[in-house]
């Protein structure tokens, strides 16, 4: 029996070491904690406009009367988040007394495990998912659509309340289902040391910066000691593997896959090649931005090590990596930036479809979408698991909550400057969930190699692409 319990602290832990992949099966998004797939066009170039607070939808009380039928729901979800999990399961026992949910915690071979479950009907009732996982539990037609579900029950004011990138991206390409409900909000941004951009005498980054004046500011952050070794690298980018990149090759005006057509590779655009081997250049040819195997150890910091002991003077990661910095600050003051611009304008980020599925063959697909909706539709639970980890709850209405929560439960460590920026991000409509392929894991394991070979060995050219995306497009269209 798997025993191995895996919280978001672990995955970010193991995500540090290189090792996510090892420990999860298929987790290239590596959702910090956790760590999505519709088409997804070019974002436009747009300036993020100010937040502002947006009236929480009226959730009104459930009006099934309870069944006298006793009901066993499973749920599999993060562990580590005991307080939020045993008051979820309480408040749903006091409306449903007949109902007994029965939690379960994510291990080893996520994805494929659930997936051998439900093949031989013994799968958990209510999954916490993400890209991976759902579009490969709901290709193998093991997910129930909640279309007629959410159509039924959910009013028009509460979808809205969903940041569109997630809600949408939840609708798988092909099948049309909704695959799952929102659960958090994760995506890829920049944290930066303010007193080394001070020394330098560059600018912070702002809503307007633009990849020129990242190049300049890595130039001008990198410092190197008599000998021409550097001692401190301009920058560092966590995004070498086929799901994070996606954020690069579209500030570039590419993608990974074809937007019309999700058999099609597009890794080798010009626009896609053009944002690797910027990067490559940067990584190898001046290496502002550090090399994997310079800034090996994660120290205490996890995946955060490289910022907060000096390493680097701005990193690109993920947005739940926030929280290591508020429970463990560093030595100096820090920042956190939205995506640059393009080098047409375009202003593109990256997102996850982290969310709550139910399994197809679930005895009680009523309760499970009434536990759901308390899940992914009320605020308790949104609230209270974002208390954990600082990650950002699922909807726009709860943004100033969870503003006004960081800055209090952190007084010390958090300002709002740490927290604006991603209001501003997620509402400026340039966020899209990741891209995926018809044969995801077949096109990754094509691709990841290359990426290593460019960005970790640096023994070959951008070019060594075309030749990975066409066999890419073969297998997708075979």
């Amino acid at each position: 029996m798997d025993t191995h319990r895996f919280s978001r602290r672990d995955f970010l832990r193991l995500s540090a070491l290189g090792m996510a992949g090892v420990a999860l099966a298929s987790c290239a998004p590596q959702p910090t904690a956790a760590p999505p797939a519709p088409p997804a066009g070019e974002a436009e170039a747009t300036t993020a406009p100010a937040a502002e607070a947006t009236e929480a939808p009226a959730v009104e009380a459930p009006t099934q009367a309870p069944s006298a039928e006793k009901v066993e729901l499973r749920w599999l979800d993060w562990s580590g988040q005991d307080d939020a999990v045993n008051e979820a399961v309480a408040a749903f026992a006091e409306r449903y007394p007949n109902v007994t949910i029965n939690f379960e915690p994510i291990g080893d071979a996520w994805g494929e495990k659930q997936l051998t479950q439900m093949v031989s009907g013994t799968a958990p009732d209510i999954l916490t998912g993400y890209d991976q996982t759902s579009y490969l539990w709901a290709e193998k037609g093991q997910l129930l659509d909640l279309n007629p579900l959410v159509d039924a029950d959910l009013t028009q004011s509460q979808i809205d309340d969903f940041f569109e990138h997630h809600w949408e991206g939840l609708v798988h390409p092909d099948s049309g289902i909704r695959m799952g409900m929102p659960y958090y909000t994760w995506f890829y941004q920049w944290y930066y040391n303010k007193e080394a951009f001070d020394e330098a005498g560059v600018a912070y980054p702002n809503d307007d910066w633009t990849v020129d004046d990242y190049s300049d500011a890595l130039e001008a952050l990198t410092v190197r000691d008599a000998d021409g070794n550097v001692t401190r690298w301009g920058g560092v980018e966590q995004c070498y593997e086929t799901f994070r990149i996606q954020v690069w090759l579209r500030i570039f005006g590419g993608h990974l896959v074809d937007p019309s057509d999700r058999t099609v590779c597009a890794l080798s655009s010009e626009e896609s090649k053009a944002a690797l081997e910027w990067h490559r250049a940067r990584t190898w040819d001046t290496n502002t931005l550090a090399q994997s195997l310079q800034i090996v150890s994660p120290g205490a910091y996890m995946g955060m090590d490289p910022l907060a002991t000096g390493k680097v003077a701005i990193m690109g990661q993920g947005s739940g990596d926030i929280i290591t910095l508020l429970q463990d600050p560093p030595g100096f003051e820090w920042g956190v930036a939205v995506p640059p611009a393009g080098p047409d304008g375009t202003r593109a980020g990256l997102s996850t479809i982290d969310n709550w599925g139910i399994w197809k063959g679930t005895s009680s697909p009523d309760m499970a979408w009434e536990f759901l909706k308390m899940l992914s539709v009320e605020d308790e639970f949104q609230m209270a698991v974002s208390a954990l980890w600082g990650g950002v709850p699922n909807r726009k209405s709860l943004l100033e909550g969870f503003e006004d929560m960081i800055l209090a439960q952190y007084p010390d460590t958090a300002k709002p400057e740490h927290i604006e920026p991603q209001v501003r991000q997620l509402l400026g409509g340039y966020i899209k969930v990741g891209e995926q392929f018809k044969r995801t894991k077949e096109s990754a394991e094509l691709i990841e190699p290359v990426l290593q070979q460019i960005f970790t060995v640096g023994d070959v050219d951008v070019s060594v692409v075309d030749d990975v995306c066409a066999d890419v497009t073969a297998i997708n269209q075979a």
